[in-house]
Formats: structure tokens, sequence, C-alpha cells
């Protein structure tokens, strides 16, 4: 049961993630770069990276909980293996912070192009 609401969890924000960068590189194509749009998209990008990374870590911990309570031989037990935060463990936890980095960048970008175009 959690493998199903996991990975159909998991599918519906990769396809919300695909459809905000095609929407993304079709704002950026069109010249909109300094558009409010664009910095709520990278924003959103972020987010859903953070969480698509939160949610595969509960579904490893919850799984190697049940391997654990299933498979039982005397001195030994599974443990989280990847899952020691080290700096290649979690790509997505990444690239989801360097998105929220981004889309602040582009909001002060915004700012200051909208202070330029009242500037005579």
């Amino acid at each position: 049961m959690t493998e199903l609401l996991f990975g159909t969890l998991a599918i519906i924000i990769q396809l919300y993630e695909i459809i905000t960068i095609i929407k993304f590189f079709i704002s950026v194509k069109n010249g909109n770069i300094f558009d409010s749009n664009i910095e709520g998209r990278t924003f959103r990008l972020g987010i859903l990276y953070i969480i698509l990374n939160v949610i595969d870590f509960i579904h490893t911990a919850i799984m190697i909980k049940e391997a654990n309570s299933t498979i039982e031989i005397e001195g030994y037990k599974i443990n989280y293996g990847c899952y020691d935060f080290s700096v290649n463990s979690h790509p997505t936890l990444y690239i989801g912070f360097i998105l929220l980095i981004i889309s602040e960048v582009f909001r002060m970008a915004r700012k200051l192009k909208e202070e330029q175009e009242f500037t005579i």
C-alpha cells in the first residue's frame, strides 16, 4: 500500500515539475525573463524538488523499517545505506535549494528592472 501511495505521489509531483519546466522555458523563449511568473515557477520547482526528496527519504525509511521487522537475522540489521546525509546522497535536495536561491535572484532582478524603468 505504501509503495502505491508514494509512487503515485512521486509521479504526480514529477509530472507537475515537467509541466512547470516547460512553462519556464516558454516564458524565457518569449523574452519574459523578468516576469513574476518566472520567479514563482522557479520557487515552486525548488519546493517540489525538496518535497520529492523528503518523500523519497520517508519512503525509504518505511521500507527499511518493514524490512527490519520482516527479516530477523541475529547480529544483523538493515540500515539506511546511502541516506547518511553525505554530499552525494541527496541531489534533489540540493537542486531544490539551488532553485530557491535562483528564484530569489530572479525576484531581485525583477525589482531592479522595475526601478530602472521608473527612473528618468
